[in-house]
């Protein structure tokens, strides 16, 4: 209740008056606002993924644990901080994407290389979706992000292995006859030839017996390195 004070009637006494309104649903709203939004805070914050939302002018509103672990920002508190001030090398691609997200559109890529200017690699996985605000319009957009880069370099590592030799890392059989298939496909559409020479290290078995696999394994690495270095990048040395 709320009372505007005290007022003297015609008779000279005071009289106490007021006006009363009743803001029980008020606070009643208020506090169901405050609860959404906590539990929205608790839900993005905890999220088991990278998520950060944004408004129009991409200052962050609310960012999960992950997000500040896979960029390296620990616990700080990016609310208010505007994303390109803190990535400026962020590239002008995914600057596109965010004004397409705030124009409504929702986007999405599963695979993408990223290099920050200290020189770190890594891939990514993303979306962006548009949020809108009480009246329709769009108030910002919440970014998706997941560092895939393990998943990658592991599944590069494992095509290497299906096409190199695990000691020397040169290319294997497998590779060499489809590299040659290949050559002998193209020399003869273009009706030149194909060159293959077969090399065979002297004496090799005497260094295996006499000095021992290890130094066996040590001299054809090396006889491997220097012949990638005397070829060029488009010839195969398996």
């Amino acid at each position: 209740y709320y009372f505007s004070g005290t007022k003297a009637d015609l008779a000279g006494q005071t009289c106490l008056f007021g006006v009363g309104f009743d803001i029980s649903e008020r606070k009643r709203v208020e506090t169901a606002l405050r609860e959404n939004e906590e539990r929205l805070r608790i839900f993005v914050e905890h999220a088991p993924a990278a998520l950060a939302m944004f408004d129009r002018d991409m200052r962050y509103i609310q960012v999960s644990r992950r997000w500040l672990n896979n960029f390296g920002m620990d616990d700080q508190d990016l609310r208010g901080l505007c994303h390109y001030d803190l990535y400026p090398d962020v590239p002008q691609s995914w600057r596109e994407a965010h004004q397409r997200g705030l124009a409504g559109e929702t986007l999405r890529s599963d695979v993408e290389y990223f290099k920050r200017s200290n020189g770190s690699e890594y891939w990514v996985r993303w979306e962006i979706r548009p949020w809108f605000d009480a009246q329709g319009a769009v108030g910002g957009i919440v970014i998706f992000s997941e560092d895939i880069t393990k998943q990658i370099t592991q599944e590069k590592q494992l095509r290497h292995l299906t096409t190199h030799d695990a000691l020397t890392s040169l290319a294997n059989r497998t590779l060499l006859l489809d590299r040659l298939a290949q050559a002998l496909h193209y020399a003869h559409r273009s009706k030149r030839i194909v060159a293959v020479l077969l090399l065979d290290l002297d004496r090799f078995k005497f260094i295996n017996d006499g000095l021992g696999h290890e130094t066996g394994d040590r001299l054809l690495c090396a006889v491997g390195q220097r012949l990638l270095q005397v070829v060029r990048e488009t010839d195969t040395v398996a």
